[in-house]
């Protein structure tokens, strides 16, 4: 039996572990019927073998793994006979290398977290070693973006299964970055696996700032106080928004809202008031800075003023020196004395004279009750000549004095005339340096000292006219009364608006106007639908006046009005009538100036009149824009939607009130409302308005009248600075109602820096803002319609949204622009 050569080919990268591929050639014997394989361990010594078919190879498994093998074959005939051995060949199985499996980590969710976030913890799952292996883990974590999160802390103990990572970002940053999260087996190879994920941190407007001011105790009928502010910022250095800052009082009545002055960007700036005096107690002043954006716009701070009692003195008015004649009492003397704390019912009064020959305590009475009273003095009887007298009121604690010289003369010859004063003034002739001669026509005018008024002549003679004429007759005494004038603190520009009380009625309400000087002249106008009024007169020393008006068409008018004192200072009250109607007036004054007292309210604002959702009544919303100058004068200019164009002027009163009367139609209607500056959650300007148009079958719009009682609202507008915006969206839609609009529909639009609008929406739309007057205009062609419509509005910026109108065939539509989320006002739907 015959055997060829015997190899043993391996090839390791196709070899399962243990294994050796065995090739031998083939016997020339025809009678070669199979092979066996012998194999061992060692050279010679074949301790295993296994019987083959007539095949040239074959593959041994189960082979020791690092171990030499020799291997020999022979072959086999069909009787079972065996061949010699072939040549032996050996083969060293390869060693197996463990190879270290990946460690595990789950994959990490995406996280979305606005800027100024807190600490944020992420949680890590799946960690192990991998699949029968133990090594001990660490774990670390990297962020692409450490200026805006830092690498993020680890937390983790192997060789647990879970763990944490934590970070804060940056402060006032925004952007994203990608964290890596890699766990580490420490082997040689095959010993990471890193997950990443994506942190988004979104844009949010910082909140202002604002350092609290510290509380503040002063006492009663303390001068002006200043108030520094500090601390004023946008919230962010990455932040420049124009900044305002507001500042009211919860006591009014103690500490009205102070003035502030403020510059943006400045940090500082300061806060000025005057505690009302007399008044105690305590007020609450919020100090607000806010910069104008759709959110985290306001940051308030708030200090306590507290204001302490001091006992005021009493007072009393001065008393004018007297003259009179002996054996005779003087007129009572009227005087005023009043008191803060005590009332002047409770004072008590005592008087003292320097010569007591001539008058004692006892020749002096008193009269009068309350605040007015009077003092006689009846000098002994046959004395003449001269005395201080002095009055003395005392509350009780402290007393306050007044002191006048009284000169008692021998009775006049019966040809001389007695001329005495009360009052700083004089009396011109001096009729007591001449003798008069009885039956003769005299004259003498009473002459007021500057910041007094004559009160009139009374003794002998009673009249208001300061020229008093006479004929001259025996023992003639007469005196000249002069009063601290009135007129000068009330002088000042005063308006307001009249209508009935039941309801405001088109031919009963208008507007006036009356300027008041120093010697208490007055002149004014009436606005009553397209007609206006004239009148002029003089207030008497009750501040009150009473003056007829002749119209050229209607019956004539009364005006009758008065200006408050005390409490009710700077308040003008009264009544217009024709006999048929009476029309209450209300008003007040104005006395701002640019200068010395600009109005609190200065600035421009927007002002919205919303639609009605009544059946033949504007469905638009009406619009204008406010300006408000220094000294205190109101200008308004605005569409109504009816297609109107209106404006009006007045002047904004001491309490922030605004008289706004519009005569509209040549007369047919008018808008009518006081308004209010006010600085509300929703709003800066709000009043119920009234708005009458009569019928009108020529009218394109509402030919059939309406009477709509609306809300009217305003917003401050303060002018963006580029690349701000005069509202701050983004993202937004403009939608559109009601009129002569076949369906509602709405555009999405997208604002881009400097108010640039793009629309979003497949039907066309072109909008576009005026960042100087805060008003937009634009077209928009309704989705399956041909023909574009042309719209316009104001922004109102305490909303971040806009309103206005279309104007159709004879109907208005409503137009907003708001976020997604409409914010939530009742009067503006």
């Amino acid at each position: 039996m015959v055997f060829c050569f015997f190899t043993v080919l391996t090839y390791q990268s196709a070899l399962a572990a243990g294994s050796a591929n065995l090739i031998w050639d083939a016997s020339p014997d025809a009678n070669v019927a199979g092979y066996k394989i012998y194999y061992g361990v060692a050279s010679g010594a074949y301790t295993n073998s296994v019987s083959l078919g007539n095949v040239t190879s074959t593959t041994l498994n189960g082979l020791s793994n690092g171990a030499t093998y020799f291997f020999v074959a022979t072959a086999v005939s069909a009787t079972g006979i065996e061949s010699d051995f072939s040549n032996e060949t050996s083969y060293s199985v390869p060693a197996v290398v463990a190879t270290n499996r990946v460690p595990t980590l789950n994959t990490i969710a995406a996280v979305s977290i606005n800027e100024d976030a807190s600490q944020q913890t992420v949680n890590l799952s799946g960690i192990s070693a991998g699949t029968g292996e133990s090594q001990t883990l660490t774990i670390t974590a990297s962020s692409s973006n450490t200026g805006l999160i830092p690498n993020p802390t680890v937390t983790y103990t192997s060789p647990g299964t879970t763990g944490s990572i934590r970070f804060t970002p940056v402060a006032n940053a925004n952007g994203s970055a990608t964290i890596s999260v890699t766990v580490n087996d420490g082997q040689a190879a095959n010993n990471t696996v890193t997950r990443t994920f994506i942190v988004t941190v979104n844009a949010v407007n910082d909140a202002p700032t604002l350092n609290a001011p510290g509380n503040i105790s002063i006492a009663e009928d303390s001068g002006q106080q200043t108030v520094n502010l500090t601390g004023i910022g946008s919230g962010a250095a990455n932040e420049s928004q124009t900044l305002t800052v507001t500042a009211s009082s919860s006591n009014t009545g103690l500490i009205p809202n102070p003035t502030v002055t403020y510059t943006s960007p400045g940090s500082t700036g300061t806060l000025r008031f005057t505690p009302v005096a007399n008044a105690t107690g305590n007020a609450t002043i919020t100090v607000t800075v806010n910069d104008a954006q759709s959110a985290n716009n306001t940051a308030s701070r708030t200090f306590t003023v507290s204001v302490g009692p001091v006992n005021d003195a009493p007072t009393i008015t001065s008393i004018n020196n007297q003259t009179m004649v002996a054996n005779a009492a003087t007129s009572p003397i009227s005087f005023t004395i009043g008191d803060t704390e005590t009332a002047a019912g409770s004072l008590t009064l005592s008087a003292s004279s320097t010569n007591l020959v001539l008058v004692t305590a006892t020749n002096i009475s008193f009269g009068g009750s309350g605040a007015n009273r009077t003092v006689t003095v009846t000098p002994i009887a046959d004395q003449t000549g001269e005395t201080d007298l002095t009055i003395t009121v005392n509350d009780g604690t402290t007393s306050t004095s007044s002191t006048f010289h009284l000169t008692v003369t021998d009775a006049p010859p019966q040809n001389q005339l007695l001329v005495s004063t009360q009052g700083a003034g004089t009396v011109s002739p001096n009729p007591l340096t001449s003798t008069l001669v009885e039956g003769k026509a005299y004259s003498m005018t009473a002459k007021p000292a500057t910041g007094y008024e004559f009160a009139g002549w009374y003794g002998s003679f009673n009249s208001m006219n300061p020229k008093l004429s006479f004929v001259m007759t025996s023992n003639i005494a007469v005196e000249a009364r002069f009063v601290p004038s009135p007129y000068i603190p009330n002088a000042a520009l005063y308006n307001g608006l009249f209508y009935e009380e039941e309801a405001v009625r088109l031919h009963s309400a208008g507007s006036f106007k009356v300027i008041v000087t120093t010697r208490g002249l007055f002149s004014g106008t009436l606005q009553r639908g397209a007609t206006r009024h004239s009148f002029r007169g003089k207030l008497d020393l009750n501040l009150h006046a009473s003056v007829s008006i002749v119209p050229k068409t209607g019956l004539p008018l009364t005006l009758d009005f008065q200006l408050g004192t005390n409490s009710n200072a700077g308040e003008v009250t009264g009544t217009l009538t024709d006999g048929l109607w009476t029309a209450d007036l209300t008003g007040a004054k104005s006395a701002f100036n640019t200068k010395l007292n600009p109005a609190p309210q200065t600035g421009s604002y927007t002002l919205v009149i919303p639609g009605s959702d009544e059946t033949g009544q504007p469905f638009g919303h009406s619009h204008g824009t406010v300006a408000v100058r220094g000294n205190g004068m109101v200008a308004f200019s605005g569409t109504l939607a009816d297609g109107t164009r209106v404006s009006q002027s007045a002047y904004v009163t001491q309490d922030g009130a605004w008289p706004f009367y519009v005569p509209l139609y040549k007369g047919a209607g008018s808008l009518t409302s006081w308004l209010t500056f006010k600085d509300e959650a929703e709003d800066d300007i709000n009043g119920s308005l009234s708005w009458i148009k009569l019928t009108n079958g020529l009218a394109k719009y509402f030919p059939l009248g309406f009477t709509n009682e609306a809300k009217a609202v305003g917003s401050v507008y303060v002018a963006p600075r580029f690349p701000f915006k005069v509202i701050e969206l983004t993202d937004a839609i403009a939608s559109f109602a009601g009129g002569n609009l076949p369906a509602d529909f709405a555009n999405n639009i997208s604002v881009a820096p400097n108010s640039v609008v793009s629309n979003q929406s497949s039907n066309a739309l072109k909008l576009s803002f005026s960042s100087s007057r805060g008003t937009f205009k634009g077209s928009v062609t309704p989705p399956g319609a041909a023909r574009s419509l042309s719209f316009s509005g104001v922004a109102f910026q305490k909303l971040n949204s806009g309103y206005g109108m279309i104007l159709g065939t004879n109907l208005s539509s409503r137009v907003v622009i708001a976020p997604a989320s409409v914010p939530t006002l009742t009067s503006l739907p």
